[in-house]
This record gives C-alpha cells, sequence and structure tokens, in this order.
C-alpha cells in the first residue's frame, strides 16, 4: 500500500491557515469589514493579491460564508480545507452507499472525525481508530461510531473481525483489472490493465488525467510469455521494477560484490537478491522466520540468510561477510540497518527503500548513529520512490520477464481468496507473515 501527499520540499515555508478581517482593500469583491479565509501564514496582519497564482493545490483566499452562527474559527477546520477534504475525499472516492462498512484510521483528527460522521449519515456502519481512550470514548459517545479503538493496546486484527466480521467497503490500493467499458481507443474492452485503482471491484478512469507523479498511469498488461497475470501487481509490477531499478541505479553492482539484503523474503527483497545473483554478487539475506530463511537459501539461491529475530546482526555479518559489504538494500531500517552500515567496505552504496521497522512502531525509533561509518567509508546513502523510472517502466518489466523466462528469476506470492478479505491479507503483509507479494485474488 502506498500513501500518497502533498509535495514538501526542505527548505519550504509550513504555512498556516487564516481567518482574518479585511481592514483595508482595492478589490471591490472583497470588501472592508469582512472575513476572508486563506493560507495567509502564522502573522497577524497580511497584504494579499487575490489576482496572484498560488498553489494549485490550495483555494484562494474567499470571503467566509454565512455560517448561521457558527464560530468563524470553524473556517480554518471543520467548516474549511479538513471539513472539504473529509467531504469530497469521502464521498467522491468511497462512494459509500447505506448499510456498508467504513473505517476511519486517525478517526479522532480534524478530517477523520468527519468522514466518520459523514458516514453515519450516509447510513454506513463506522469504525474508527484513534490513539487514546479518551478519543475513543468520545468517537463513540459523541459521534455515534459503531466500534473505535485504541490502536496502541488493541490488535487490529482482531478489531476488525469483531467489529466486521463481513468485511469492509472502502480502502486504496493497486489492482489489476478488465476492461468493460472504454471511450478510449487505446484502451479497448477484453484487455487487461494495471494501475492504482484500490481496493474495488469496478474503477472509473480518465488515462488522461494527471495523475501522482510518483506512480505509472494505467498501463495496458504487456506480453507475459505465458506467466501468470497476477504477477503485474508484483512481481512484474511495482515491486519488480523497485527491485530492478532501485537496486541497479543507485547500487551499481559489480561482479564479485558483497550484497546485503533487508526484508530478504518480501515482494521488493525476493526480487533484489536474485538480480544481485544474476549480475554475479555474493548476496546474504535476512527475514523474520526460519521457513523464510530456508526459502532464500534453497530455492532463491542465496549465499547466506538469516532471521534476524533469533541471529545477531553483527555476528552474522562477521560470519558470512568477514571482508564487508559493498551494497545494501535497505527495506526495514532501524537497529539491523545500522549494523550492516557499520560493516560496509569504502566507497559502498545503500539503497534506502522502506523503513518498515518503525511503521508500526508507537514510539520513535532507537537505533545507533551511522554517519561516522557513512564519513569515514565514504558511502554513497540514497533514497528513492520508484516513480522517477516511470519513462522506462516498460524497459524494467521487459527485462524481469525474459530472466523469469530463463529461469533466472523465480516468483512467490501469498494468494488470499475473496475481496472481503482484503483487510486481512493487509494486517498479515504488515505482520510479515507473507512470502513474497502478498496477493488477494477477486
Amino acid at each position: 500500500m502506498r500513501g500518497h501527499a502533498s509535495r514538501i520540499n526542505i527548505g519550504d515555508t509550513i504555512v498556516g491557515v487564516a481567518v482574518s478581517r479585511i481592514v483595508e482593500s482595492r478589490n471591490p469583491d472583497f470588501p472592508v469589514g469582512k472575513l476572508v479565509c486563506s493560507t495567509l501564514g502564522w502573522r497577524t496582519k497580511s497584504v494579499v493579491d487575490v489576482n496572484k497564482p498560488g498553489d494549485a493545490r490550495l483555494p484562494k483566499p474567499y470571503l467566509l460564508p454565512d455560517f448561521q452562527g457558527l464560530p468563524a474559527s470553524l473556517g480554518v477546520g471543520f467548516l474549511g480545507m479538513p471539513g472539504n477534504t473529509a467531504y469530497f475525499g469521502f464521498l467522491e472516492i468511497c462512494k459509500p452507499k447505506p448499510g456498508e462498512v467504513v473505517v476511519v484510521t486517525g478517526a479522532a483528527g480534524a478530517v477523520g472525525s468527519i468522514v466518520g460522521q459523514i458516514a453515519k449519515i450516509k447510513g454506513c456502519k463506522v469504525i474508527g481508530f484513534a490513539g487514546t481512550d479518551d478519543k475513543v470514548k468520545w468517537l463513540l459517545e459523541e459521534l455515534g461510531f459503531d466500534a473505535a479503538y485504541n490502536y496502541k493496546t488493541k490488535d487490529i486484527v482482531e478489531a476488525l473481525e469483531e467489529a466486521a466480521p463481513e468485511g469492509v467497503d472502502c480502502y486504496f490500493d493497486n489492482g489489476k483489472l478488465k476492461i468493460v467499458e472504454s471511450r478510449n481507443p487505446k484502451f479497448p474492452v477484453g484487455e487487461l490493465v494495471v494501475g492504482t485503482f484500490g481496493w474495488r471491484t469496478k474503477s472509473v478512469v480518465d488515462v488522461n488525467k494527471p495523475g501522482d507523479a510518483d506512480l505509472p498511469k494505467p498501463y495496458l498488461l504487456p506480453d507475459f510469455k505465458g506467466l501468470p497475470e497476477s504477477l503485474s501487481v508484483g512481481f512484474l509490477g511495482m515491486p519488480g521494477n523497485t527491485a530492478y531499478f532501485g537496486f541497479l541505479e543507485i547500487c551499481k553492482p559489480k561482479p564479485g560484490e558483497v550484497v546485503v539484503v533487508s526484508g530478504a523474503a518480501g515482494a521488493v527483497g525476493s526480487i533484489v537478491g536474485q538480480i544481485a545473483k544474476i549480475k554475479g554478487c555474493k548476496v546474504i539475506g535476512f527475514a523474520g522466520s526460519d521457513d523464510k530463511v530456508k526459502w532464500l537459501v534453497e530455492k532463491l539461491g542465496f549465499d547466506a540468510a538469516y532471521n534476524y529475530k533469533t541471529k545477531d546482526i553483527a555476528e552474522a555479518l562477521e560470519e558470512a561477510a568477514p571482508e564487508g559489504v559493498d551494497c545494501y538494500f535497505d527495506n526495514v531500517g532501524g537497529r539491523l540497518s545500522s549494523a550492516v552500515i557499520q560493516k560496509m567496505r569504502s566507497f559502498g552504496r545503500v539503497s534506502v527503500c522502506g523503513s518498515i521497522s518503525s511503521y508500526n512502531s508507537r514510539s520513535l525509533p532507537e537505533a545507533p548513529i551511522i554517519q561516522p561509518a557513512v564519513l569515514v567509508n565514504q558511502l554513497t546513502m540514497q533514497g528513492f520512490v520508484v516513480g522517477r523510472w516511470i519513462d522506462q517502466w516498460q524497459d524494467g518489466l521487459k527485462q524481469l520477464v525474459q530472466w523469469t523466462k530463463e529461469g533466472k528469476l523465480k516468483y512467490q506470492e501469498t494468494v488470499t481468496e475473496g475481496f472481503e478479505n482484503t483487510p486481512k491479507a493487509f494486517m498479515s503483509m504488515l505482520k510479515g507473515e507473507n512470502l513474497g507479494k502478498a496477493v488477494v485474488k477477486v
């Protein structure tokens, strides 16, 4: 699952939304004395040119509408951007129907609390997750949620099974669909198309509409030469290209080099390790169970693999790579990654793909500092988002298909049957229970 957020670059100013009274104006549409709402910043007075182009992601300054006696302060929250974020983001994308089950995370926040209430207005069953018992109580007693849980103290899977044994109706992720109706000659009826359609059985898509720059636009399934179509959402899809470009373009491996892969039994890591072997490298993998370790060594051909839960990382690295590490493909972050980086050789390369060790953490992660090792060994450490290589997307898939047909790449999927079991499959993936790509078959 991939989260999406507006780009915020280092050096950008964090601008606050404000409701202000106009004290001087040269624009007849904004008369003196009226209240105006805009991203005016953290200040007491502002000079604003309402005709000047601004950030396309934000509304231009506008006069506060008639709140019918409600507090003007709601213009920066409940009846402002957070309110419309909830209103349009939920109704336009989820399109809820009466009787459906809706889950809201961050349910006690400015947006989530409104989403849950709108869902109730639409006749849905609403389940919320928040971070304290007081918030949970507020959701149930004040906002009328059907169920609410403190995600810090309640097992998520258990909560969903308890509150929604029949399944959940709304969420978002990657998928492969068959075209059943089309007005675009490049996407004919009957063809298979891959895209970020969400957790749904049908979607209406405008392929010409600008999307997230970090994601490929919907594309027709290429010729897999007899390989399973389900691989399009994993091995021969985004995870495949993440491994292909993220490893080869950043680590630039050379024959004979030592490569370490964390999260090595996952959808991306399992491919990285095999590509490293194709390139003539010695490959060491870390995974979270003995079965995964066995699979990496016996099926995928890793030179060594370890269960990081039961084996000391430094000891494992000394055992498998006494000469040091040249390339590290990092899927997990945390203490494991710190230990690997301490073991790297001069001019080593680190490709940072993920930080799953902290995804479910309830506190800030603790790990030894890595700067001394990076400095002394002159390491190159680079994070990436696979959308960087969108223009080369099909080239990556073509090479992956070829290697797979030649028997150089082996794939594994953990398949869950039934659309209604999507939340269970997702939580199972977060717990590391999958081998290879986690796929839901609808």
